[in-house]
């Protein structure tokens, strides 16, 4: 079977969340079918493993011509769907785009809501991270009609309409580097740097001020933060406030730094210069629908993570070291970090975490259901499996 997986974003050394899952799967499913990456653009130097093809948007249902089945996220699956085709059609809708939505404006409410439509209308399969998400898109699913007597009594766990796919970590051991970020901003080998990651208006940074003006009294300890890939078309306006706080408070630069994107392959180096991470937000149907990707970065890197529970990955990770899930009150969290600074985990502790979630978070695993389903599935619209795979099934 030939796959085509379309990625929506520029990959290489500056990917984020969903370069790096698209590439991940692609690779995933490389070990079993006929692979390529659709890319928009590539990075020079950056070698993902895999055959290429590039594509435009508006004409991406002729790049994929002569694959059986596409695997596609965002803006594009909404061209693809809209255009004529054979094959079977993935949705990945891992990222609830829909709910992010609603934090930001009218205008892209809309959007969201009329992509929403166009994918939960015309794909073939769907991907979610975790079973709140199947629920909420189940009933979405329901409201468009697709779920329908028969199918349900022919498949009650709607399994072969809807996979849960979860974000994953590599199966090697993290590569680390110790002195990146604390070289990057100009930090001495004994500061304390409490690692942030990138501001989404979606988090509670009123919640994280409160917490740091009890954790940041203490001496050596720093706070870093990322700022956005994509700040010019990604509503921004928690992290200029948090900024502004920062500079009012007059640590910005000294007990605040706000820093350029990491690239992937430094990433998990820079974790290592870190004593935790922090990730406050509020309750919020975005909360319950989120998975907190990059905790589970993280934890893949075996740095410690406070954070507020609520969402996806503490149902995929209970009882995972190295994870401590609070509610969010500010004299809780501050005293859970300062713990973590008190008694700091050792190398060996540090493997073990990462070790954990790596037993349970690869990406092979992850992918089960996505290559269940591909297996089950027909070569395209009216066609018929080999003759031997209709025997065994």
């Amino acid at each position: 079977m030939k796959i085509a997986v379309v990625v929506p974003e520029p990959i290489g050394a500056r990917m984020s969340g969903i370069g790096i899952r698209m590439v991940s799967l692609a690779r995933a499913l490389a070990g079993r079918y006929e692979v390529s990456l659709g890319l928009l653009s590539l990075e020079a130097g950056f070698d993902p493993g895999l055959p290429l093809f590039t594509y435009r948007r508006e004409t991406v249902g002729e790049a994929v011509a002569g694959f059986d089945a596409v695997l596609v996220q965002g803006e594009p699956a909404n061209y693809l769907l809209s255009q004529k085709r054979a094959a079977k059609v993935v949705v990945d809708l891992y990222d609830p785009f829909m709910v992010e939505a609603l934090a930001y404006n009218e205008e892209a409410h809309r959007f969201a809501h009329a992509s929403t439509a166009v994918q939960l209308e015309k794909g073939d399969y769907f991907l979610c991270a975790h079973e709140g998400q199947k629920l909420f898109y189940l009933g979405a699913l329901y409201a468009l009609g697709r779920l329908t007597p028969a199918a349900y009594a022919a498949d009650p766990e709607c399994s072969a309409l809807l996979g849960i796919v979860p974000f994953g970590v590599p199966d090697e051991a993290p590569v680390v580097e110790p002195g990146v970020l604390k070289k990057r901003l100009g930090l001495p080998d004994e500061a304390k740097i409490l690692f942030f990651g990138t501001f989404y208006d979606w988090y509670d940074t009123d919640l994280l001020q409160a917490v740091l003006e009890r954790v940041l009294e203490r001496e050596g300890v720093h706070f870093a933060a990322v700022e956005h890939l994509r700040a010019d078309t990604t509503p921004q306006a928690r992290a200029a406030s948090f900024r502004d706080w920062a500079q009012k408070r007059g640590w910005l630069g000294t007990k605040v730094h706000l820093t350029g994107w990491i690239p992937y392959a430094e990433r998990t180096s820079a974790y290592a210069d870190c004593a935790a991470a922090v990730s406050f937000y509020s309750p919020s149907l975005e909360t319950s629908l989120s998975f907190r990707t990059r905790l589970l970065d993280f934890l893949y890197a075996g740095l410690p993570v406070v954070a507020v529970s609520g969402g996806g990955l503490e149902r995929v990770l209970p009882g995972q070291p190295g994870l401590r899930l609070h509610p969010p009150d500010p004299e809780v969290l501050a005293s859970s970090i300062l713990e973590v600074l008190d008694r700091p985990p050792s190398e060996g502790e540090r493997k073990y975490t990462s070790d954990a979630v790596r037993a349970v978070c690869s990406w092979e695993r992850a992918a089960a259901p996505l290559l269940e389903w591909l297996d089950r599935a027909a070569p395209g619209p009216g066609g018929k499996a080999p003759w031997w795979k209709r025997v065994l099934r």
